[in-house]
């Protein structure tokens, strides 16, 4: 991603996501869209979008990337649960183990 160009892709994606009739669909824009919202500092809208992305279906890395969001906002006790979220849907992704230990330990 580059930051100069986060808005250009927030407007194709949005174009996307109206256009986007699958779930599967859905569920890709939503994530992409809230990950560019992430990098661009707007975490609460990152937040905001993550969860669209999850009641379509649940997804380890989109939780996790949704408790770092919460981590960068200071919510610990919302961002542990999300980290736990994601270690759920997949055990294996070391990342929600790396933010539970953040959150631990603050």
């Amino acid at each position: 991603f580059n930051r100069r160009k986060y808005p250009a892709c927030l407007k194709k994606l949005d174009d996307l996501r109206v256009a986007s009739g699958k779930s599967a669909d859905r569920f890709a824009v939503y994530a992409f869209t809230a990950l560019c919202h992430s990098r661009m500092g707007q975490y609460e809208e990152a937040i905001r979008v993550y969860s669209n992305a999850l009641m379509i279906r649940e997804h380890s890395t989109v939780s996790s990337n949704m408790g770092s969001c919460y981590l960068e906002l200071g919510k610990m006790d919302e961002a542990l649960e999300c980290f736990k979220r994601a270690i759920r849907a997949d055990a294996s992704n070391p990342n929600p183990a790396q933010g539970t230990s953040l959150c631990q330990n603050n």
